[in-house]
């Protein structure tokens, strides 16, 4: 019973969490103290796990992908707009030819390679936020961008498949899943942190 309630909290956090930095940036322009590479990577996570969908035939996979990636990529190209990026820096010039390896490998049923780099990309996917405000703990920068009800979900998310993993006998995924709870934990104090400087 606890599992399938950890499982429900984990899905309902990975249904929602993308909507917070939606609205904030794509619906109201809001895009300062977002790190680049944080961006691209979301997108970027959220188109592989959109073509693992399709290579396993999951309609339901599919069809919170589909939306997750929409999502993503309105927050994105709000974002490249108000900052002036070019499709030419670095982060696109990296992540758009991996999005298109993603393509390439879910047309040819390659699900397990998929699966592999997901899990590799959950790992890192928190990191490049709370480095970028970790960078900047001693400065008052502007975090008004930021969304930090994602991190909230995204929090509670993880607490849920740790749990779930745990219960069903997956360590590993669980010590995934409690690092990605961990870092946002980690990037929303300091997002904290950067309000109370802006407002010292």
């Amino acid at each position: 019973m606890l599992a399938l309630a950890a499982f429900a909290v984990g899905t309902a956090g990975n249904a929602v969490k993308a909507l917070p930095q939606f609205v904030r940036t794509a619906l109201r322009g809001q895009v300062a103290g977002l790190s680049p590479t944080a961006v691209w990577l979301t997108f970027t996570a959220n188109v592989l796990w959109l073509c693992f969908g399709l290579a396993i035939q999951d309609v339901a996979f599919v069809a919170l992908g589909f939306v997750q990636t929409v999502l993503a990529a309105a927050t994105l190209g709000s974002w490249a707009r108000r900052t002036g990026w070019s499709l030419s820096s670095r982060p696109p010039a990296v992540a758009l030819p991996a999005c298109a390896t993603f393509v390439v490998l879910a047309a040819t049923g390659a699900d397990l390679v998929l699966e592999t780099l997901g899990a590799l990309l959950g790992v890192v996917i928190g990191a490049p936020q709370l480095l970028y405000l970790w960078r900047r703990r001693r400065q008052a920068i502007d975090v008004s961008g930021v969304a930090p009800a994602e991190f909230v979900i995204v929090i509670a998310a993880q607490v849920g498949w740790t749990t779930y993993w745990l219960l069903t006998g997956h360590p590993v995924a669980a010590a995934g899943a409690a690092w990605g709870g961990a870092a946002r934990a980690a990037t929303l104090v300091l997002l904290r942190r950067q309000v109370r400087l802006a407002d010292a």
